[in-house]
């Protein structure tokens, strides 16, 4: 399960795939204009996720959970059947 913390930057321009989940905290900077699948376990995210243009991709019976001000902005966010968007505090968004 990949962990993104403390200052590191990832930045996504074709396909990843997270089999297993994994976490998107601390001052991490996430951004995405490929494909970003999330394929199975729950990923969360307790930073902004800068979408560009890209695809988030929630797959069956898979967890986003958003969490302390984490928040997908741009692009698109597929959940498939029976795909989980969790929100855990008010200030989390998904927003496109």
């Amino acid at each position: 399960m990949p962990e993104i913390s403390q200052s590191t930057m990832l930045q996504n321009s074709g396909t990843l795939t997270l089999g297993q989940g994994g976490d998107f905290k601390d001052s991490s900077n996430i951004g995405n204009s490929g494909t970003l699948e999330v394929a199975r376990g729950t990923l969360n995210v307790d930073v902004n996720i800068a979408d560009n243009g890209g695809s988030i991709v929630v797959d069956r019976g898979v967890t986003l959970a958003l969490s302390d001000g984490g928040a997908v902005a741009g692009g698109r966010l597929t959940l498939a059947s029976r795909g989980i968007p969790r929100r855990s505090t008010s200030a989390s968004t998904a927003r496109g």
